[in-house]
């Protein structure tokens, strides 16, 4: 059976369409991937202003404007431009308190103006959602699964003028995760330091990127997977200090957890530990992770996988200020639970 495909075109699916000249009137840019949507609402700004030379661009903030400003702008001509565009955002509110009248001006928009709504996520279910989706303007802006990173990070790589290595591209995606700004951030640091070299080596990334947060990350999942948990509190500790935001850290720490599992499932079946651990993406410190996979069972990392969910799911709906105490509690959890585990059976 064919995989259904999620409504809503991808930002490079929009960029194509873009360049063929087809710029919908009204866009709804909906997804957690901030990115990507930053690189859409650029993109369709690009679009209109080359269309028609020059553009007028008016910025609202969803919560503290209403649709009688907005259709008035996008009604009015301007003297100086022959173009408006309208971006707001944040636009869930709005977007929920006008549907029906948004679906309405879709349906009959002013000429040779654009209207951009930049939400988290869209409900399918709302006429707004269904008129800009048939006319061509629902952008899905969601995070990268990690197959997705490598494929993600070469294009990238590429529309630099550069390219990138197999290895140097899995040692950002494994350092780094799905931090799209960062990844984009630590692209741009190596194409400088390689001046005028075209390729970006494995070589490269060590030394430039991983002396950084990336590094960091990997350090707090080694901390967890040798079950040192003074050491592990005290890398979170600078993470969140330097800014980290706590879900991509239990990202990071989450991902390591379902590759461990992976492996170790892997390898139960006979398959050989260094192939199982390439076959998950890790080509570097191999060594290092396949201790990691030996001190925790099978069961134990199935559980680990759930209890980091729910601490997501915590982490999401908790009204507790702090929301290190959740981390710190989760970590200890996956380091000690073995302990615990051997002393109430003993």
């Amino acid at each position: 059976m064919a995989k259904k495909k999620q409504p809503g075109q991808t930002v490079s699916e929009l960029q194509a369409a873009l360049a063929k000249g087809r710029v919908a009137p009204v866009y709804l840019v909906a997804g957690p991937e901030h990115f990507l949507a930053d690189q859409a609402v650029a993109a369709i700004g690009e679009a209109v202003a080359s269309q028609t030379g020059e553009c007028v661009r008016s910025f609202y903030h969803g919560d503290e404007t209403d649709l009688a400003t907005v259709l008035d702008t996008l009604r009015t001509p301007d003297l100086f431009s022959p173009a408006r565009l309208i971006i707001i955002s944040p636009a869930a509110r709005f977007v929920e308190k006008y549907d029906a009248r948004l679906a309405a001006y879709v349906a009959a928009p002013a000429d040779a103006s654009h209207l951009v709504l930049v939400l988290e996520k869209t409900d399918g279910r709302k006429k707004l959602t269904k008129t800009v989706e048939k006319a061509g303007g629902l952008v899905a802006c969601k995070r990268l699964y990690d197959r997705d990173l490598i494929p993600w990070i070469t294009a990238r790589a590429k529309a630099m003028g550069r390219s990138i290595d197999s290895g140097a591209a899995s040692l950002l995606a494994e350092f780094l995760g799905p931090d799209l700004a960062m990844l984009a951030a630590e692209l741009d640091k190596l194409a400088v330091f390689a001046g005028g070299r075209k390729k970006i080596t494995a070589a490269a990334v060590q030394e430039v990127s991983l002396r950084d947060r990336g590094h960091e990350i990997y350090e707090l999942t080694d901390a967890i997977g040798r079950r040192q948990p003074a050491r592990a509190l005290a890398v979170l500790e600078g993470l969140l200090e330097r800014g980290g935001k706590e879900t991509g850290i239990l990202f990071g720490v989450a991902r390591h957890m379902r590759r461990l599992w992976t492996v170790k499932e892997q390898i139960g079946k006979g398959v050989k530990a260094v192939d199982a651990a390439r076959k998950v993406g890790v080509n570097f410190y191999v060594d290092q992770f396949l201790a990691q996979v030996s001190t925790f069972g099978l069961r134990e990392l199935r559980y680990n996988c759930s209890a980091l969910l729910r601490c997501d799911a915590s982490l999401k709906n908790s009204v507790i200020a702090d929301k290190r105490i959740l981390l710190e509690t989760a970590f200890i959890h996956l380091i000690t639970r073995k302990k615990r585990k051997a002393a109430r059976t003993s």
